[in-house]
């Protein structure tokens, strides 16, 4: 097979014969390249600590609320303000982190960021197995929240980047179930240890990144690219397509430099957003798909499971029901990846909010029963668990694993950052509203009507996705912005 002459401009030069059977072979070689999947799982090691910092409150606040110094560390019930203050404290320093360490991911690197995150996480996490202060929780708990920030941040994005078109999907499968296992493990332990033996199981994903990382993790090609380093990019990609042709490699790092250059070049603004139709719906649906994930209940049903079931009559206690969650949440991720590719997504996502909307409303009507002078209130003791199992289905149909993939195809290549970024910005502000207040809703209402609030933010989001909302799969950004214009 002769390859023709590359064009004077080009720096790189590839050989001019390759035989073609080493080629074919070489091409089905990088489907066996094990490295980044390697890559890929000891990075996910720090989503699973990002899970433990998201249900951390879960099982913590029971034992907090309780009389009994034998498992209440602090000595004292602690009050509804102070519940609200633990519950939401990551989300304060959240909202402005996400900005924050993308900053530092771009100035000194991905691995860097995952490694300074993974030790905030780590000490923060063991000052509060340590020190039984609620000061010190809300000091501890603002880091964790600066830590989790540069998680998400550093990790989403390493994936993406040390990652090809032909195992990109299965890259993001292994992401996509790092939090929710992290989720259901802090379940597992919390219900079975203390506060203080809970918060170091906290740390240990973290200290086990820590060992593990420094040596298995390489720095991304981007940023290498970012930098101006091109021996050091070309030899990330190298390991990385361990059975690719030097010329694969080679045209690889063109493609990335010519992505860096336009990204350097293109300056656009929040402004830019409201130029034009299109970017301005898309700037809505982004919105309510990211705060999407929050309104819809989810904080309620995960954060609050412990309060939400102390009083229903139930034969299971929060804790074995955020186990179910948990396990129901990381088993359904499976079978969506599938057929999310095979149907429309948007009626994913509608179906979605009707599903979690119903759920909250019979969770609530069932708390309302129980409250009640009815008689018929012990035949119906079964309805709180089950909505809340059939809550977390509705949820992981679209709000789970659409929202943030749905935000990134909604916008025209430069201005999707902006958009993703505004819409994520939104949801650690939402995350915040919605953890803070439900505990003083429910002082205020009671937590069958506050749960009802909640009810109707789903068939809010239900109306605006119905009427705004595209379906995307199998179209080009093209299309999808014509779709939006119209």
């Amino acid at each position: 097979m002769t390859e023709s002459k590359v064009s004077p401009p080009l720096i790189i030069k590839f050989d001019e014969t390759i035989n073609s059977q080493k080629l074919q072979e070489n091409l089905e070689g990088r489907y066996q390249s094990r490295y980044v999947y390697i890559t890929a799982l000891t990075a996910n090691i720090l989503l699973i600590a990002a899970g433990f910092t998201l249900n951390w409150a879960a099982p913590v606040l029971p034992m907090l609320l309780s009389n009994n110094t034998d498992i209440n560390p602090l000595g004292r019930q602690i009050s509804t303000l102070e519940v609200s203050f633990l519950a939401a404290t990551t989300n304060i320093t959240g909202f402005l982190g996400f900005y924050i360490m993308a900053k530092v991911s771009d100035r000194f690197g991905r691995k860097a960021t995952m490694i300074f995150s993974a030790i905030i996480h780590a000490f923060s996490f063991n000052v509060i197995a340590f020190i039984g202060n609620i000061y010190s929780y809300y000091i501890c708990l603002l880091l964790i929240g600066i830590g989790f920030s540069g998680i998400v941040v550093s990790v989403s994005v390493y994936n993406v980047e040390i990652s090809d078109k032909h195992n990109r999907d299965r890259v993001s499968s292994i992401v996509g179930i790092g939090i929710p296992m992290g989720v259901l493990l802090s379940f597992l332990f919390g219900s079975v240890t203390s506060v203080k033996v809970f918060s170091i199981i906290n740390a240990v994903p973290a200290f086990l990144f820590l060992i593990l990382g420094p040596f298995i993790i390489i720095e991304s090609p981007v940023y290498h690219c970012l930098r101006g380093r091109k021996n050091e990019a070309l030899i990330c990609l190298e390991r990385l397509r361990r059975f690719a042709s030097q010329r694969e490699i080679e045209t690889e790092y063109l493609e990335i430099l010519s992505n860096v250059k336009e990204r350097g070049e293109k300056k656009n603004s929040v402004i830019d957003l409201f130029k034009t139709k299109a970017s301005k719906r898309a700037l809505l649906l982004s919105i309510f798909l990211s705060t999407g994930r929050q309104t819809s209940g989810l904080p309620l049903v995960m954060t609050f499971i412990g309060i939400i079931f102390k009083d229903t009559g139930s034969s299971l206690s929060g804790n074995r029901i955020g186990i179910l969650l948990g396990f129901e949440q990381v088993i359904s991720i499976i079978p969506m990846i599938y057929f999310i590719k095979k149907l429309d997504r948007r009626y994913f996502v509608l179906a979605s909010c009707l599903v979690a909307s119903f759920s909250l409303f019979t969770l609530s009507l069932s708390l309302f029963l129980e409250h009640s002078d009815y008689n018929f209130k012990e035949y119906i003791r079964w309805l709180p668990p089950v909505s809340a199992l059939v809550f977390m289905l509705g949820y992981n149909l679209g709000y789970g694993p659409l929202s943030l993939s749905l935000s990134g195809e909604l916008f025209n290549n430069n201005l999707r950052s902006i958009g993703v970024g505004v819409g994520l910005l939104m949801e650690c502000l939402c995350t915040f509203v919605v953890k803070f207040t439900f505990p003083l809703l429910i002082e205020a209402l009671g937590l069958h009507f506050s749960l009802a609030i909640f009810t109707v933010t789903g068939l809010v989001n239900f109306t605006v996705f119905y009427r705004f909302l595209p379906e995307t799969r199998e179209k080009s950004l093209r299309e999808i912005q014509k779709l939006l214009e119209n």
